[in-house]
């Protein structure tokens, strides 16, 4: 879950719409500002809302993964936390692995130094609070 500071997530508009539908928020649903006028006339306010489907848009990373983008960013977040100190690239190696290990450890998530969604997840939320990012 996103710690979001009032309690849930956006259904609103968008100046990009080449961002519906891609993961450019942490949670809210962008939709085309002519759907959210309508939906707006048809759905009283304070309406709940189910989100369901998968929520995972990364690759699980491990050892033997290509090297990417997705590596990058999670070596990048972890130097910035002070659990990495390596070369920051694409490469998920031992190095990485172990750091990984022990952020989750610190952070009471399964520490097997794999990247899936809860670790996705609290590497975003520590960042946020390092930096107190406060956008959804």
């Amino acid at each position: 879950y996103w710690n979001i500071p009032w309690g849930g997530y956006g259904i609103h508009g968008t100046d990009t719409p080449e961002s519906i539908g891609t993961a450019a928020s942490r949670g809210c649903i962008r939709m085309y500002n002519e759907d959210v006028e309508e939906l707006y006339d048809i759905v009283p306010l304070g309406t709940p809302v189910r989100i369901t489907g998968d929520n995972m848009t990364g690759r699980i990373l491990d050892i033997g993964v290509e090297p990417g983008q997705d590596v990058f960013s999670v070596k990048t977040i972890l130097t910035e936390l002070g659990y990495y100190t390596g070369e920051i690239d694409g490469v998920y190696d031992e190095e990485i692995k172990e750091a990984v290990s022990n952020f989750q450890r610190d952070f009471n998530l399964i520490a097997d130094g794999v990247v899936g969604v809860e670790t996705y997840n609290m590497l975003q939320l520590s960042r946020d609070q390092l930096f107190d990012v406060r956008e959804p």
